[in-house]
């Protein structure tokens, strides 16, 4: 299964990449000392300012700069159009679609808004906060964003799968997938809320049609 791999994956990167690569809530990743930043929600706090301090290694430990992927792959605009994608797959996702399907559209521009923000933090974007959307509304963190959803661990494998398939079919890296599925992983303590087995919504069986309440 899919999420299984990614569990694998992300244990033996956290071994690697040590405990900065399991965190997306840390101002600046390459410096040393940076503190970590969590919102009122414990980890799952906002993240925070996207910095341009990546350090990398050049093979004979040099340390040498390496750039930050969101300027890698084009900037901000190539973020706008890889969540712009992600949420479009989300929506046609019949395991969750029910989730985005049932937002309000002033809802969904909100959730679009702020999950620009958060990939573009995750992946570094200089000048980058996870602040507020583009009316100035506030973007939750994980936990409080995800209360009450009924999200199961089956909805977030779901999720992950659908970001990884988007990231990839935007052309980004086999290996700059790799480096960030910490980081989203990391998150599924403050999104998943039910423990029950199963997808919360699916409606992928022809002619359920039970779409729920939206959460």
């Amino acid at each position: 299964m899919p999420s299984t791999r990614l569990v694998a994956l992300a244990s033996s990167l956290a071994v690697v990449l040590g405990s900065v690569a399991g965190c997306i809530f840390i101002d600046n990743p390459g410096v040393s000392g940076a503190s970590t930043s969590t919102g009122s929600g414990g980890s799952g706090g906002a993240m925070q300012d996207g910095g341009i301090n990546d350090a990398g290694d050049d093979g004979a430990g040099g340390g040498m700069m390496l750039p930050p992927l969101c300027l890698k792959y084009g900037g901000y605009s190539t973020v706008e159009k890889v969540v712009g994608d992600l949420v479009g797959a989300l929506v046609a996702d019949c395991r969750i679609s029910p989730f985005f399907t049932s937002l309000t559209p002033a809802k969904q521009q909100h959730l679009g808004d702020c999950l620009t923000k958060q990939v573009a933090v995750l992946m570094h974007c200089p000048g980058i906060k996870y602040d507020t959307d583009s009316t100035g509304g506030e973007c939750r963190d994980m936990k409080a964003s995800h209360k009450g959803l009924g999200v199961r661990a089956a909805d977030f494998d779901a999720l992950i799968e659908d970001v990884v398939a988007t990231l990839t079919k935007d052309g980004v890296a086999k290996e700059d997938i790799a480096a960030m599925a910490p980081a989203l992983l990391f998150l599924k303590d403050d999104i998943v809320t039910n423990s029950a087995p199963g997808s919360a919504k699916q409606i992928c069986d022809a002619g359920a049609g039970d779409a729920g309440d939206g959460g």
